[in-house]
């Protein structure tokens, strides 16, 4: 399955408000939960890839549909938004 990307609207990487972490310095993913394994006694941290770096400018991002589900509240248009999850 092939993600897509908004790529006409770049955006703000939360460092803020959420933990973010790199995956092979091109995509960006978002701590979503931690699950507690009674099998292996530790903790796990799962993920969910928010984005794709963007590469020209630091601290920006080119967001991807679960950018919009995680993020509720986010600087995209309504119009922008819409017309992406649309395609």
């Amino acid at each position: 399955m092939k993600v897509m990307h908004l790529k006409d609207y770049p955006v703000e990487i939360p460092f803020e408000q959420y933990r973010i972490a790199f995956r092979k310095e091109k995509q960006v993913s978002m701590k979503v939960e931690r699950k507690y394994h009674k099998e292996t006694k530790d903790s796990r941290v799962q993920r969910k890839v928010i984005g794709q770096v963007v590469p020209l400018f630091p601290g920006k991002m080119y967001p991807n549909e679960k950018f919009f589900s995680l993020m509720v509240s986010n600087s995209v248009q309504e119009k922008i938004r819409d017309a992406f999850l649309r395609r």
